[in-house]
């Protein structure tokens, strides 16, 4: 794929700077041609830029919220029920998510 706007070169030294944002998942690769001539002759080449991923978006759950009903007396280890998120981050350890109980503070 060929994406020449996200990234501009200086015609002088030969560097290659972003032009505008990355994001890994939309475009994971980038694959850029570059001519350089000296006025009489002309050489070409390629460029592959390679997007790495990063923690850029937070996990979210699949509801704004959840409600279980239990009987009194049940015993200890019976499954109350099961919360899901999910994380738009790539597949890696930037997309795993953990769970864990934190406090609720009543809204004043």
């Amino acid at each position: 794929m060929t994406f020449p706007f996200r990234f501009e070169i200086d015609s002088e030294t030969g560097e290659i700077r972003i032009a505008a944002p990355l994001d890994y998942e939309e475009v994971k690769e980038y694959l850029l041609g570059v001519a350089a001539t000296d006025g009489s002759y002309r050489a070409q080449t390629t460029i592959t830029i390679d997007v790495t991923d990063t923690n850029d978006n937070a996990p979210v759950f699949e509801q704004p919220s959840y409600k279980f009903a239990l009987m009194q007396g049940q015993d200890a280890g019976i499954l109350v029920g099961s919360v899901s998120a999910r994380d738009l981050d790539a597949e890696g350890p930037n997309a795993q998510v953990f769970y864990r109980f934190v406090p609720i503070y009543p809204s004043f």
